[in-house]
């Protein structure tokens, strides 16, 4: 009589056997992906991160992808998101989430933020040198803090609840769209 054997392999989910270390799933699988695309094997492998419409969550973990320039989770369910870790993110894109706290400050690299269409009642921006761009529209906002943004130069922020910007700290400021803000005309 013959033996025969099979043998069954077990894949796992994560590409290379990785755990991000990251707590949302639906996160988790988007590394995976763009792990696998650019044959990534580590958090610090990682440059850029494009993770639209995927459910997410939570992004707990990701502070240890320190090496991120562009981050983009547009189109997810995140309430909540520190970048603070992320030094060498450039481009941020978390628009049309759930998000209502953003921390953010002292970003030396960070030029560009996307945050349109969250339910963000304040936002605090600080310390952010290199910062050229905000697009914060239909955020609910009301009220902005912001201090040292000296390279500040175009700042979206129509639909908001807006009563009052001090334009007098923004140095560098070449264009301010805040149409549909219950601001007096004088």
């Amino acid at each position: 009589s013959k033996l025969s054997f099979s043998l069954i392999l077990f894949v796992s989910t994560h590409a290379f056997g990785q755990d991000w270390g990251v707590e949302d799933a639906n996160l988790a699988a988007c590394l995976d992906q763009a792990a696998a695309e650019n044959n990534w094997h580590k958090a610090t492998d990682f440059t850029e991160l494009k993770c639209h419409n995927q459910g997410i969550r939570s992004t707990k973990g990701l502070q240890t992808f320190n090496r991120l320039e562009r981050l983009s989770l547009y189109r997810n369910e995140i309430a909540e998101i520190d970048i603070t870790a992320l030094k060498n993110l450039l481009h941020l894109n978390i628009a049309k989430n759930n998000l209502t706290t953003l921390h953010i400050n002292n970003q030396p690299t960070l030029e560009e933020l996307f945050v349109f269409v969250n339910p963000m009642k304040p936002i605090t921006l600080e310390n952010l040198p290199q910062l050229t761009l905000v697009k914060a529209n239909a955020c609910r906002l009301e009220s902005l803090a912001y201090s040292n943004l000296p390279t500040l130069a175009k700042l979206y922020l129509v639909d908001s609840q807006l009563e009052f910007i001090d334009i007098y700290k923004l140095p560098a400021a070449k264009y301010m769209d805040v149409r549909q803000n219950p601001m007096p005309d004088d």
